[in-house]
């Protein structure tokens, strides 16, 4: 099937079509079907979840940096420590 001439994507792209034809004989509907449900269906809600996400935790991540609750560092501070005048010395 694959003819890239790159042994490892050729490989890749036959282990796949192989694993697709196997979901398609499970799932008693054909190869070209399961294809358009993978990448036209469950591939595209996928990739807006995933979007989704990636906003949410952005604006998650700029809340808890405006209430100091998350240093630029990165570092979590406890700001019940912070508020008592407790520092840290190692």
């Amino acid at each position: 099937m694959a003819n890239s001439n790159i042994p490892w994507v050729d490989f890749l792209f036959e282990l796949a079509v192989y694993w697709l034809y196997k979901i398609s004989e499970i799932l008693g509907i054909t190869y070209e079907e399961v294809n358009v449900w993978i990448f036209c269906v469950a591939w595209p809600i996928l990739s807006i979840g995933l979007i989704g996400c990636v906003i949410y935790l952005t604006r998650e991540n700029r809340r808890l940096r405006r209430q100091n609750m998350i240093s630029p560092s990165g570092k979590i501070q406890n700001r019940s420590r912070k508020l008592a005048g407790v520092t840290d010395h190692l």
